[in-house]
Parts: structure tokens; sequence; C-alpha cells
């Protein structure tokens, strides 16, 4: 006759935590919202901590099923069971909402950390290139492995894979839309100042294609598939069609990830610069 009292008891104890620690959560994500990794470890250890909870009861009412006992006024243990569970998941389920904001605030943090340099790497690549009659680039640049290096370094602190899932979804989408922004800002510059150049040279060639679509990522009459860039100006669109690819790969390949719609839309518009 005491089970129910106790049941009721569980879940008060489990609304006042999911409370208080739903608080903590977000007065973490205010008071650090201008910081980079600072609260990262703390949230982290919130988020395991509702996790943790959450499973050790779901294990706990599992335990309990085969010492229930099957009589003709209780016919179906496993019915009962079963509710409780139900009635610990809704007990939870602000607390799931607490830890997926949680884990937003952190992969965004996570995000602005890899890619704060993102722009300036791909200015780099531009003075790589532009008058140092430096060959044609055949592999992609340093700085793309290492745009996941913060994702890494969090990881190793997660043990729930619920979480490391998330964590790790959401990172690889706002990398892959970073990169995927920052690459067409740079392709487009190329592109304006390419006809530019050609407008005052009065060349022809390409001149007619660039004055028309002068900020276009990939001008009409650009393709260098299969062929080895000559110019300056296709010597750096090819090494950032080298990044952008190996930064998908990474993602779909190493981490088994998916990459954001705005960085598909970008491989399909610069597949001309490809090899």
């Amino acid at each position: 006759p005491l089970a129910p009292w106790f049941w009721q008891l569980t879940i008060q104890i489990i609304l006042w935590y999911q409370h208080s620690a739903s608080d903590a959560l977000k007065l973490l994500i205010r008071s650090n919202a201008d910081e980079e990794l600072t609260a990262v470890d703390q949230l982290l250890a919130h988020v395991h901590d509702m996790f943790a909870l959450k499973q050790l009861c779901s294990d706990h009412i599992d335990s309990i099923r085969p010492l229930l006992p099957t009589t003709e006024q209780a016919p179906d243990a496993s019915s009962v069971v079963d509710g409780l569970k139900d009635a610990i998941s809704q007990a939870f389920e602000p607390s799931d909402d607490s830890a997926a904001g949680a884990i937003e605030h952190i992969s965004a943090t996570v995000v602005s950390a890899s890619c704060v340099n993102l722009a300036s790497q791909l200015r780099r690549t531009t003075s790589q290139f532009r008058h140092t009659n430096r060959a044609a680039p055949k592999a992609p640049s340093a700085f793309v492995s290492k745009l996941f290096a913060e994702l890494s370094a969090v990881e190793l602190k997660i043990t729930s894979k619920d979480t490391l899932a998330m964590l790790r979804t959401q990172v690889c989408l706002g990398i892959s839309r970073e990169i995927a922004r920052v690459s067409i800002d740079a392709l487009s510059t190329i592109s304006k100042t390419e006809a530019s150049l050609h407008r005052l040279r009065k060349t022809t060639n390409r001149a007619s294609h660039l004055d028309q679509s002068n900020d276009l990522p990939v001008p009409p009459g650009v393709d260098l598939r299969g062929t080895t860039p000559a110019s300056d100006n296709d010597k750096i669109r090819r090494q950032i069609w080298l990044d952008v690819m190996e930064t998908g790969r990474i993602i779909t390949e190493s981490l088994n990830a998916a990459t954001h719609e705005d960085y598909e839309s970008l491989a399909q518009l610069i597949a001309p610069l490809g090899t």
C-alpha cells in the first residue's frame, strides 16, 4: 500500500531536481554568453547528471519488473511498470528540453571558436597564390582538419552517446554552414576583382561574362574540370574547392554526420572548380 506514495515522492524529487538543474543551466548560459569555452565543462556536467539520473530511474524500474508477481488481481504486472516508466519520462521532459538547450549553446560556442579565424584563413589562401607563381594546389589546406579540434576536445569530456551524437550533429552543421558562407564571400570577391581588371585592360576572353555577372562565386565560362589552373584566380578557386570538399569529407566520412543545406548548395555550385 505504500508503493504509490513512494513513487509519488520519487516523481516529486525528480521535479525538484529538474527545476533546480534547469535554472542552473539557464544561469550558466546567460552569465557566459559572450565567453568562449568557459562554461562548457559546467554545462556538460549538468547535462551528464540529467541524462544519468533519467537512465538510473529507467534501469531501476526495469530491474523490478521480474520481481512483480502475476496474480488474478494483477494479471499483467508489466503494464504497471510501463506506466511507471511513462510517468518518469513525463517528469523528465522539462529536463530534456533544458539539456537540449545547453547542448545547443555548447555547439554554438564550439562552432564560434572553431571558425573564428576562417575568413582570415581564406584571405591567406588568396595571398599565397596572388602574384607568387606558385604551382596549382593539389591538396586541401592544413587549417581544414583543425576546424574540428575544438569538437574533438569537447567530445573527450562526454560519456553519454546521446549527448555526443547531438553535439556532433549540431557542430558539423554549424561548421559546414560557416565554411559555405565564407567561401561564397571569398569566391565572389575574386570574381569582382577579376571583372574589374578585365574591364580596365579592355580584354576579351571572359570579360563579357564577368562584366554581366561579376559577383557570382563561379562566373559563366569558368570551368576548371580536367585542367590545371594557370591563372592566380583559378588557382585560388581550386584551393577553395579542395578545402570545401575536404570539410565535407571529414564530416560525412570521419565523423559520420551530415552537412548543412547551405554547404550542399555550395558544393554543387562550385563543381566546375574541381578536378
